[in-house]
């Protein structure tokens, strides 16, 4: 009895030491995941600053683009104005003629 008693205790610590070598890979497993997902948060907050600086540059060309336009958009405005004000005077000078024309 005292005999396998003695394996059972054998049988016992062989076992314990088993799980404590599985619990340790375990543990060594889990902590090399953190420190994977710790060094892709890094790259990911990095990359995040970037393209933050990168949006900013872009709203910054955004409202020089947009002045830029305003400015086309006026002076095309007083080109179109100038053009029906020549119009208007060639449209006279036609007129004119055309009267000139009738009365000789």
């Amino acid at each position: 009895m005292c005999e396998v008693q003695l394996q059972l205790n054998f049988l016992h610590v062989q076992v314990m030491e088993s799980i404590g070598i599985a619990a340790v890979k375990e543990m060594k497993d889990i902590h090399r995941e953190q420190i994977e997902f710790k060094e892709e948060i890094r790259s990911l907050q990095s990359e995040n600053k970037k393209l933050k600086e990168e949006n900013k540059k872009m709203k910054v060309k955004q409202e020089e683009l947009k002045k830029e336009l305003l400015g086309v958009t006026a002076r095309t405005q007083r080109v179109e104005i100038k053009a029906k004000e020549r119009n208007v005077i060639l449209s006279g000078l036609n007129t004119d003629t055309a009267n000139a024309k009738t009365l000789t």
